[in-house]
């Protein structure tokens, strides 16, 4: 098992991209059969695009999160949850109109 203290290998207290989750497995290179514990301690923000990346890592690699204060942890909720049940993609016909409408 390695536990990754997020604050002290980032030195931010907010996850705002998929670039700061890459680096931190860049960073550690962790295989599939490790245990990583990834430690919020201190991480007060997380970006959708964030939790989304953290997501793909976690379908990959054997991860647990410590230590998770409300707004990361709600955020990753979110977005798992609109992984789960994505929305269905709505059918959209254009209309053909003349160009001359569109300058009258």
């Amino acid at each position: 098992m390695k536990t990754i203290k997020l604050i002290d290998l980032l030195k931010v207290s907010t996850l705002s991209s998929r670039r700061a989750i890459k680096y931190i497995f860049d960073e550690f290179k962790p295989n599939k059969k490790d245990l990583i514990v990834l430690d919020f301690e201190g991480i007060d923000f997380m970006s959708r695009s964030a939790a989304h990346e953290l997501l793909c890592y976690k379908e990959k690699l054997s991860l647990e999160f410590s230590n998770m204060s409300n707004s990361p942890a709600e955020v990753l909720r979110a977005v798992a949850a609109s992984r789960a049940y994505p929305k269905p993609i709505e059918s959209f016909k254009a209309k053909r109109i003349s160009a001359s409408t569109l300058f009258s």
